[in-house]
């Protein structure tokens, strides 16, 4: 037998533990403290009892063919910290069961002399974090892979889907369309629900928008199995980012970067809304809004510092219909309105932008702007400039600055010869007339994935008193 590697073996302890012996609720990796250490067990099955989780058995998985005495001392002192009656370790082909007692007395049992009650039932169970969501994300993502020839981005896609159809459900506390019944009945209704609740959505029907996302594109066969799947959880309690969290198993990145367009890391968009924080009635605008984590953290921002219990309702409603995007890829633009969907905020806000017809017609307090990268093919005028716009950071740049209001503020991420480029020269002129440039900080090489392009975030101020200096200059 081949040897596997620990995370491998681990996953496919769970599916034996499933399928073979019937457990319905374990997690895995799970972290507690021991002392003043943050440890993980492997694996933690649970049971259901008065609806409440219990972990009940801790399975200690080893990459080796040698089971020690260690392993199970370690299983032993972790089942003892988790207070689960239960504990096994295992290599995959061999299993060893104890019954939990004092340490170095547990007791080897068979698996047999286990009581199983309450460890086939399964709880609704709401989403703990971004990890939780992402473990369940990659048994959707395998569904996929095998009951569908789909490229990823279109696995992506559909999988947003379903868990739209999901949280508007819960969002009319309807779970029929969830129960599992008869697979073709329950994916017609799934379908039938995404078409008719897509009317509802004004944006979701834009002509520009490709015909397949108007509709569920899957088999009745992967439908039923992902419904399986997402009908054990609660989602609309979740705080977590959801979509972002979709770019991690599916490798979108290494697709996007031909169009120059980079996904943003959390991190970063947590820097640039700190770096200018937004005010409780700031209209704002990010006009290349990607997937939407940069507004999603702009109203998470918001809601931070203004919203309390007693006003939450009223001034989240209130904050996200300042916020405001654009985007010209189509399909980011999809994903953005979802994001916002999905996470209970306004999309009347967000447009498709048009480069050759665009007309502004209003104007912002502040702007975040992570542009697309790459050459503008042909370039572009603005009547008020004699020059051309020759890239999409250029033509961001540009539209922002014709955007704001008096005194509004904006941060922009660019690549960093836009500082010295001879190409950029009179951009950089025309900027030193109409704006003060308040910071420059220099990013990491690293900061985007399969990308080593350097980069910069600026900080502008639209105002009649010019400084002509930079006030802040930062490397990190």
């Amino acid at each position: 037998m081949e040897k596997q590697s620990e995370f491998n073996l681990i996953q496919s302890t769970i599916t034996f533990l499933r399928e073979e012996l019937g457990f319905k609720i374990i997690d895995y990796e799970v972290p507690f403290n021991m002392g003043q250490m943050t440890c993980r067990a492997d694996i933690v099955v649970y049971k259901t009892e008065n609806n409440q989780e219990i972990p009940y058995i801790l399975v200690e998985v080893k990459a080796s063919e040698k089971i020690g005495k260690y392993a199970w001392v370690q299983a032993e002192s972790y089942a003892k910290r988790l207070n689960t009656p239960y504990f096994a370790v295992t290599n995959g082909n061999k299993w060893s069961w104890f019954k939990t007692g004092k340490i170095g007395e547990s007791l080897e049992i068979e698996v047999n002399e286990i009581d199983f009650k309450g460890t086939d039932i399964e709880t609704i169970r709401t989403i703990k974090n971004s990890k939780h969501f992402l473990d369940i994300l990659n048994q959707m993502k395998d569904v996929l892979h095998n009951n569908e020839k789909l490229k990823p981005d279109k696995i992506f896609n559909e999988l947003i889907k379903i868990i739209f159809v999901k949280i508007e459900c819960e969002k009319d506390q309807n779970d029929e369309y969830f129960q599992i019944n008869d697979n073709v009945k329950q994916s017609y209704k799934i379908r039938d629900f995404y078409q008719k609740r897509i009317q509802k959505y004004p944006n979701l029907r834009n002509p520009k928008l490709p015909e397949s996302f108007f509709r569920i594109n899957l088999n009745d066969k992967t439908i039923f199995e992902l419904i399986s799947i997402l009908g054990r959880y609660k989602f609309i309690d979740s705080n977590n980012n959801i979509v972002s969290s979709f770019y991690f198993p599916f490798d979108f990145e290494t697709k996007r970067r031909s169009r120059g367009n980079y996904y943003i890391p959390t991190e970063l968009s947590q820097f640039i809304v700190n770096f200018l924080k937004p005010n409780i009635n700031d209209s704002i605008l990010d006009p290349a809004c990607n997937n939407g984590a940069l507004l999603m953290e702009i109203i998470n921002k918001k809601c931070e510092y203004f919203v309390s219990p007693r006003t939450q309702d009223m001034i989240e409603e209130k904050i996200s219909k300042n916020i405001n995007g654009m985007e010209i890829n189509p399909n980011l633009y999809w994903l953005t309105c979802m994001n916002l969907l999905i996470h209970g905020y306004d999309i009347n806000g967000i447009s498709i932008l048009d480069i050759e017809n665009f007309k502004p017609k209003d104007k912002y307090d502040k702007i975040y702007c992570f542009p697309h990268f790459g050459r503008l093919n042909p370039p572009h005028f603005f009547d008020e400039c004699d020059f051309r716009l020759r890239s999409f950071e250029e033509f961001f740049l540009f539209l922002s600055t014709k955007l704001l209001k008096k005194s509004g503020k904006m941060i922009i991420i660019l690549p960093d010869n836009f500082l010295t480029s001879r190409s950029s020269k009179n951009l950089r002129n025309y900027l030193k007339g109409k704006m003060n440039f308040l910071s420059i900080v220099s990013l990491p090489q690293n900061s985007f994935l399969n990308t080593s392009i350097k980069t910069i975030v600026l900080l502008l101020e639209k105002n009649m008193i010019l400084i002509n200096k930079v006030l802040f200059s930062l490397q990190i």
